[in-house]
């Protein structure tokens, strides 16, 4: 067991093999900006939904600031981890607020297949390696459901979506709940993941048809997401505000690039 200290936020976990991860979350090196923005936008009368939720990092920390934390991790080693790492902090008193579910938050109700590229249980599982040499078949439920369940009237709602490229079927999805006055999200994204993804699937086309239809789907995955960007919030991508997002369907379409983190907030 080890104990891992954030901002003055402590939980435990089990670190047998993610020896390697755990330390640079004590540290501070594992992502910073993603509990500044905790910290910045959930309170004690927030629910947190943590939409990929892997082995507690995020959820463990924002169980702490939130009055209810509800999170989804459909990977099933990943999730047997997290539920190890839960029950250790089990006489904690903010373990009461959080609530965990091995499924998927998708775009439709159903089972969905969802894969690995190794052996699961390492982060980047996803619905894009469904074919991958590890696969299941998970439940997945809609976004609007777990609000349905959860969420209070007029409640704040702080959403982190971290599904490694299952996000650009999601975002325009949930389009809507986006734009509601009490939602934030920190979404990330994962264009290495939709390249690889994309050029599996064209493995039809050589040459320079391969070129022009790898960037024509890029372009058009990429422009659902943007058009589903609340244009009544402030959109904070890769920590700079835009209101324009020209430049990101450019970069999109001639290098297949987006960015990494988009952050929506309330106070436009």
């Amino acid at each position: 067991m080890q104990e891992i200290t954030i901002n003055g936020k402590s939980f435990r976990v089990e670190p047998e093999g993610y020896e390697y991860f755990w330390p640079q979350v004590n540290s501070g090196e594992w992502e910073p900006s993603t509990y500044a923005n905790f910290d910045r936008n959930i309170d004690d009368s927030t629910l947190m939904i943590d939409i990929g939720a892997w082995i507690g990092p995020t959820a463990l920390y924002a169980a702490q600031l939130a009055k209810k934390c509800v999170a989804f991790e459909p990977d099933p080693i990943a999730f047997e981890r997290l539920q190890a790492n839960v029950a250790l902090n089990s006489s904690a008193s903010w373990i009461k607020n959080l609530v965990i579910f091995n499924k998927a938050v998708g775009t439709k109700a159903g089972t969905i297949p969802f894969g690995s590229r190794k052996g699961g249980g390492d982060s980047t599982s996803s619905v894009l390696f469904a074919d991958g040499p590890t696969n299941w078949l998970v439940q997945a439920i809609t976004l609007q459901s777990v609000l349905d369940d959860h969420a209070e009237p007029g409640q704040k709602i702080f959403l982190k979506i971290d599904i490694e490229g299952g996000e650009y079927d999601l975002i325009p999805a949930i389009k809507e709940v986006l734009a509601n006055p009490n939602v934030t999200a920190a979404i990330s994204l994962h264009p290495t993941f939709l390249r690889r993804s994309l050029r599996k699937s064209l493995g039809r086309f050589f040459g320079f048809p391969r070129f022009i239809q790898s960037r024509k789907q890029f372009l058009k995955i990429n422009r659902s997401l943007v058009e589903a960007l609340p244009s009544n919030k402030r959109v904070t991508i890769n920590g700079k505000e835009y209101t324009d997002f020209k430049w990101f369907l450019i970069n999109a379409f001639v290098r297949l690039r987006s960015p990494m983190d988009i952050l929506i907030t309330n106070d436009a």
